[in-house]
């Protein structure tokens, strides 16, 4: 006697193929997440690592500035110039590199050069011309501010978005040593600098940066761009971390945004 095959009935196979697509659809729903997570973390990733390269390279530069009674360090409204030990370009006889880093509403932070003659006398206003010089490299994109802050040395800080005159810096038309400060400049007043004048001098100088990622930048409209403003205090990092926490911001870019600072003493 033959031994009776039995099939599934339509209802067991409803119930398989049900399983199977609810099985699907979570496996799905996890590797979607998955997927958007590890987007998210590697764009926050790319822009961190984009401001940490940029705070790293103006490090560089000020630990090799030249700050004495006839230079100092210049400081603007999201730029700064200053004079460093390096020869720079050899097309004339060099005596320093002149360097100047600005931000722009593009969102780049541009790093100016140029060679400082030897015969070079004024060098506030030799330190000045790399704000202008030929030699314009990007060194990072899409950061969306960037603010300075002067550490002085009985530890108080000054924004420096719009110095105050005071024994602690020079401005517009006032000497700094031997030279008149470049007009939209302040000349920031080194602890070690032998100039005439009590009160408190600047011993670092704090640089803070907000940057996000080409997609986050792509997303942020005009109106979002300016709640990142120049701070109000001498926090920055703490005003622009309370602005993407309380600011309606498209995801991508909530999650893409890096703020970060470094102090770096002066010579």
């Amino acid at each position: 006697m033959k031994p009776v095959t039995r099939g599934f009935t339509i209802l067991e196979v409803l119930v398989a193929t049900s399983v199977l697509a609810l099985m699907l659809v979570a496996i799905l729903q996890v590797a979607g997440q998955t997927t958007m997570v590890a987007r998210l973390a590697g764009s926050k990733m790319g822009a961190g690592q984009s401001v940490r390269s940029a705070l790293d390279a103006v490090e560089r530069d000020l630990r090799a500035a030249v700050i004495t009674p006839r230079a100092a360090l210049l400081v603007g409204t999201s730029s700064m110039a200053f004079l460093t030990c390096g020869r720079g370009p050899n097309t004339v006889p060099a005596r320093f590199l002149g360097v100047c880093y600005r931000w722009n509403s593009d969102g780049q932070l541009i790093r100016g050069y140029a060679a400082v003659d030897e015969a070079a006398t004024d060098l506030l206003a030799a330190a000045e011309g790399a704000s202008t010089s030929p030699d314009q490299p990007v060194v990072a994109e899409n950061i969306l501010q960037v603010a300075f802050v002067a550490i002085l040395d009985d530890g108080t800080r000054r924004l420096l978005n719009n110095p105050a005159a005071g024994s602690w810096n020079a401005a517009g038309a006032v000497p700094y040593g031997e030279w008149t400060v470049p007009g939209g400049w302040t000349a920031l007043v080194p602890a070690m600098a032998a100039l005439p004048g009590s009160g408190p001098r600047v011993s670092a100088l704090l640089v803070a940066m907000v940057g996000t990622d080409p997609k986050g930048s792509a997303l942020l409209s005009n109106a979002q761009r300016a709640l990142f403003a120049q701070p109000a205090g001498a926090d920055p990092v703490s005003e622009w971390e309370a602005v993407a926490e309380s600011a309606s911001l498209p995801a991508p870019v909530r999650s893409s945004l890096s703020i970060q600072s470094k102090m770096i003493p002066l010579p």
